[in-house]
């Protein structure tokens, strides 16, 4: 790519500002997963919900919030009662709930895997703390076993968009994310590469890349470490929000987004 001029990257800054402001509000959460645990108000709930949320962020968001709902309405107070029981008991009460390529077993034992772990360790964050997003991952693989695909727990090494999704989640702390854990993570955040996200970098000239890759999402996420270098995130939900729901082409989607540039 391309050297920027510092011109070229205070336009851009000025512009994704201006969207920001535009866009980063909880009256555009919906639809999200996020909007599930923002419906708890213990720590411990929030975390677990926020991380199941992002392992099920897969496919239609509509699809997405509909299992969710279903499965969290079982459980008012999911980090204590989901503690308590075996896998059969969550399937159980679940009444065979599946999703795309989750069986009643794998959805049951993420529950349980991710309880058992937060229960261990006194916090998610303690073992992120410990051994970073690899040491969470495989943590909760060794308690899973093998009734969970690998595509439920990622690898932390490529794109990894749902666990780094859960990262902002809980690391930034504002009228849009939870703010659960130690802000001091916030500055190592990576953007969770989605459409919406690769879109706009394309359109910005932040990336060069043809397909939503690994290294657009490093191009992405240098971009706005050396702009934002305290909150590189920072505008991770506002510029997903352009267009959201409303099925833009190409040009109506460009439209959208220059009209917010000098």
């Amino acid at each position: 790519m391309e050297q920027m001029s510092a011109i070229q990257k205070a336009r851009i800054l000025r512009a994704c500002e201006r969207i920001y402001q535009e866009y980063h509000s909880p009256e555009f959460i919906h639809p999200d997963p996020l909007e599930v645990p923002r419906r708890f108000t213990s720590v411990a709930d929030r975390e677990l919900v926020a991380f199941v949320s992002s392992v099920f962020a897969l496919g239609r968001v509509e699809l997405i919030l509909s299992f969710l709902n279903r499965i969290f309405e079982r459980f008012p107070s999911p980090s204590s009662q989901l503690t308590e029981l075996k896998v059969e008991d969550i399937e159980g009460l679940l009444g065979g709930v599946r999703y795309r390529f989750f069986d009643p077993r794998a959805v049951s034992t993420i529950l349980k895997s991710v309880a058992s772990l937060q229960r261990s360790f006194g916090s998610l964050e303690a073992v992120y703390a410990k051994g970073g997003l690899r040491g969470l991952r495989d943590e909760l693989v060794r308690r899973a076993g093998p009734d969970v695909p690998a595509i439920g727990f990622p690898n932390p090494e490529g794109i990894a968009k749902r666990l780094h999704l859960f990262l902002r989640w809980v690391v930034r702390n504002d009228s849009i994310d939870l703010g659960l854990w130690d802000s001091s993570y916030a500055p190592s955040l990576v953007y969770p590469l989605d459409t919406h996200i690769f879109q706009t970098g394309v359109l910005l000239g932040i990336t060069s890349r043809n397909s939503p890759d690994l290294r657009a999402r490093d191009e992405i996420t240098h971009f706005f470490r050396q702009v934002c270098p305290q909150d590189p995130v920072r505008y991770d939900f506002s510029l997903s929000r352009i267009g959201l729901g409303k099925d833009l082409s190409n040009d109506e989607y460009k439209i959208a987004v220059l009209k917010f540039f000098d």
